[in-house]
């Protein structure tokens, strides 16, 4: 049996249900953030916490659960669910509403989490290949900043990836600009420098993200945030992908094609992991 957190209180998944008229059902009408644990204890939660609070503020959806609720029901289900590695994934939704794309009515938001398993990611240096996607992310569209239900370009993307034999997918803008994969953001290495496309762009801003730029000065590297093309990374001296659940994920092909491989890409995976069990003190 399996435990989740569900408007407030813990019960058995198959207990849990939300009706067919919530607005995250009908609409993608909500906000979710998947934070990680690690030998049962969570990683970056706050930062995790800080970024979900800025989604619900950009959807004007009132948050239903406080941070030490929240951090109180990862908890329990990760002991309630015998889990030492893995994700918790909290969503809330707008919750049930009128007919129709106005939020008017809509009161009552949704709150659920639950837990789910990760083999233990810091065992494992993985190499991905990469394909580039035919959807496009829209320049200057604030949503993309968000981890909002509605990720249906993402979702889009990665099957047309898997449909290649590809691991993931590079989206671009549709100024045909490198700016993220479709469940993470990227970054190549050249020259002693570190480099990802900027936060202007439309990609959702990382907490691993932000935890790999803070490693980049303590290995010599220097850090620039630059618009690239796909082209560009052929020319890199390594390229990887950051995830809050894996980490920092090589990348050895895009579109079928081989890249550099940097020895520094497993440098940092090194030094990303002992960050992480360094801040949770295992």
């Amino acid at each position: 049996m399996s435990w989740v957190y569900f408007n407030g209180s813990i019960v058995p998944s198959a207990e849990a249900f939300v009706t067919i008229f919530d607005r995250g059902f009908l609409y993608g009408d909500g906000l979710f953030e998947s934070i990680p644990f690690f030998k049962c204890r969570f990683f970056a939660f706050e930062d995790h916490w800080r970024r979900f609070e800025k989604g619900l503020e950009f959807l004007r959806i009132r948050s239903p659960i406080t941070l030490e609720q929240a951090r109180s029901a990862a908890d329990i289900l990760v002991e309630k669910n015998l889990m030492s590695d893995g994700i918790f994934r909290l969503q809330v939704t707008r919750g049930k509403g009128n007919r129709g794309y106005s939020p008017r009515g809509a009161e009552d938001p949704t709150c659920v989490a639950a837990v789910f398993p990760l083999d233990a990611p810091d065992k494992n240096f993985q190499s991905w290949t990469l394909q580039t996607s035919s959807f496009r992310l829209a320049t200057g569209d604030p949503v993309h900043r968000h981890k909002t239900c509605n990720k249906l370009i993402q979702v889009m993307a990665k099957s047309e990836a898997e449909g290649m034999g590809a691991d993931e997918a590079l989206l671009l803008t549709d100024a045909g600009l490198v700016a993220e994969t479709s469940s993470g953001n990227i970054f190549w290495l050249k020259e002693g420098t570190l480099f990802t496309p900027p936060e202007t762009f439309p990609l959702l801003p990382g907490i691993t993200r932000d935890r790999v730029t803070e490693l980049a000065s303590k290995y010599d590297l220097k850090f620039a945030a630059v618009s690239s093309r796909p082209e560009d990374l052929f020319q890199a001296d390594g390229v990887f992908i950051t995830f809050s659940s894996f980490g920092i994920v090589e990348v050895f092909s895009l579109d079928g094609k081989p890249l550099p491989q940097s020895a520094r890409t497993k440098l940092l995976w090194d030094a990303y992991w002992k960050s992480v069990f360094a801040s949770i003190k295992v």
